[in-house]
């Protein structure tokens, strides 16, 4: 095993501790994380964690049978194509968690009972402090993402940069097990809509990538005038082409029917008296997009 690793957590489901050691096979295939806190959790490990170095041969050309695709028959719409996942990161116990966390299918009791309601939830001073509070930690989050996001780098390293920043700050990674979503975040390439699986493709000179870590509050679809103290996301879709979806076998992955290229923008606001609060805007650069950067 390598040595020197420095502010990781241990990939062994349930440890949850520093990580101090690094696959050596990992490192040579280029395959992102696979810390480990000590030799003996590494062993115990090895029977699931092998299987990626199968899958990281695979998706390089190492595989004699050809091209990774674990939905053979399959049309895709577009040149997109899936890639290994990499084991579900555990989140330290002390961390609190939504009610679907643990739940055996990720169905969430609270948000079910929420949608029975009529109306939306005016939260008070405190509450839209809390929101505040939650969201800046989002917005730190998200530029951890972004800064990270470069030509070569996998969606999954980008998941594991998620996974780390929402761990720091005693957050729980809100996707993560929501109705069995395998990641920490989401992460669209290029036709892919929205809710795609960060796997170990690396990211492409060209790709478009949205990667969305926003809290969603209050029922979606229920009809009436916004209030001040109303908190909601906004998140426009745009596709090149045809507005139509299909979904992949993996029944997240939504792309657009023509296969052409589609983005997402999403933040989430607070209703106030004198209009909305961007509650996850950028704290720089007077709120300019990161991918305007590159301009």
């Amino acid at each position: 095993m390598s040595e020197a690793v420095s502010s990781r957590v241990c990939d062994t489901p349930g440890c949850g501790g520093a990580a101090k050691l690094q696959c050596p096979t990992c490192l040579k295939l280029g395959i992102p994380g696979s810390f480990f806190c000590s030799q003996d959790c590494f062993k115990s490990s090895w029977g699931e964690h092998k299987k990626l170095h199968k899958l990281a041969k695979a998706v390089s050309g190492g595989d004699k049978k050809g091209q990774y695709n674990p939905w053979p028959g399959f049309r895709f719409t577009g040149a997109l194509r899936p890639a290994p996942l990499s084991s579900t990161r555990v989140v330290p116990d002390h961390i609190a968690r939504p009610d679907y966390a643990n739940h055996p299918t990720g169905v969430s009791e609270s948000e079910r009972e929420m949608r029975r309601s009529t109306g939306i939830r005016i939260l008070n001073d405190e509450e839209q402090e809390a929101m505040n509070v939650v969201c800046k930690l989002t917005r730190e989050i998200l530029d951890v993402a972004a800064e990270g996001s470069a030509v070569g780098v996998t969606t999954d390293e980008i998941d594991r940069l998620v996974h780390e920043a929402s761990v720091d700050r005693e957050c729980y990674p809100s996707p993560l097990n929501y109705f069995e979503f395998p990641k920490s975040c989401c992460t669209s390439i290029n036709e892919v809509i929205c809710h795609g699986i960060p796997d170990m493709r690396p990211l492409q000179d060209g790709d478009i990538l949205n990667a969305p870590s926003v809290p969603h509050y209050g029922k979606n679809k229920a009809i009436g005038i916004m209030k001040p103290g109303h908190v909601f996301t906004i998140e426009p879709m745009i596709n090149e082409g045809t507005w139509r979806d299909e979904l992949w076998p993996d029944n997240w992955t939504a792309v657009t029917q023509d296969g052409k290229l589609s983005a997402q923008f999403e933040h989430t606001l607070l209703v106030t008296e004198t209009g909305c609060e961007i509650l996850t805007r950028r704290r720089v650069k007077d709120g300019q997009p990161h991918f305007m950067d590159q301009w």
